[in-house]
């Protein structure tokens, strides 16, 4: 179902300028409509990026010329983005999709420039598989391993920031032995702590159907939920430093 405009939607807030809710949903009683500008089809890649997120934060966050750098390119959601929108990026995957994005692990990536904006979205552990590479995230075997190379990767990250620049890290939840565990928020956590990033903000953004999101599993993951006592991930947290 296509997203309506904001006109047919009483609760949206049709506000000219950059956007500042904190609460993204779709399609009904938000206060951020979420947009598809790319018309990217979001069911063609597990764990898309969805290109709204890219879009306001390079919008809100850079000017036309300004570097923006992405450290999991995937499949090249940030680098069609930033272009379109007059903006330089450069974009590294361990497991690229896109002929723009850079095939190298983020711990032997070196910037030349320093970019105005980070934006980071990891895999969410090993609830998909991306890859066998050497150094995947999503190959990880357990929390620890997965939270200790995540950390790796983004103190390096943190490390070629531009002074005076923002880091958006999209990160969530995750089911581990019928335990929520928030990943986004023990990460975001560990960045104030110890690697002493200032939090400007957290977003909350439905997930929406991405690939995967059929009748069939969503039933299964209803009924996981209702016999477990759980509650379904509907839901990312988008961290601004």
């Amino acid at each position: 179902m296509a997203t309506p405009c904001l006109k047919e939607m009483p609760d949206a807030v049709a506000t000219e300028g950059p956007v500042t809710s904190s609460l993204w949903l779709s399609p009904n009683g938000s206060r951020h409509v979420i947009q598809n500008h790319l018309n990217l089809d979001r069911g063609a890649f597990h764990g898309i990026f969805v290109d709204d997120i890219p879009w306001v934060m390079i919008e809100r966050y850079t000017k036309p010329g300004d570097l923006v750098y992405d450290c999991f390119g995937g499949s090249g959601t940030t680098w069609e983005v930033a272009t379109k929108l007059g903006r330089r990026c450069v974009s590294n995957d361990i497991n690229p999709k896109h002929p723009k994005v850079i095939k190298c692990d983020t711990l032997k990536f070196c910037l030349s420039e320093q970019p105005q904006l980070i934006l980071a979205h990891p895999p969410y552990h090993n609830i998909i598989k991306f890859s066998n590479e050497e150094g995947e995230l999503s190959a990880c075997k357990s929390l620890e391993e997965y939270m200790c190379k995540l950390r790796a990767i983004l103190m390096r990250v943190v490390g070629f920031l531009k002074g005076g620049g923002t880091f958006v890290l999209v990160l969530g939840e995750i089911y581990i032995g019928g335990q929520e565990i928030s990943l986004g928020h023990r990460t975001a956590m560990w960045l104030q702590d110890s690697v002493g990033l200032k939090l400007k903000g957290v977003i909350v953004k439905n997930q929406g159907e991405g690939k995967g999101g059929h009748k069939k599993q969503t039933n299964l993951w209803k009924w996981r939920m209702q016999k477990h006592g759980l509650w379904s991930l509907a839901w990312d947290s988008i961290f601004v430093f």
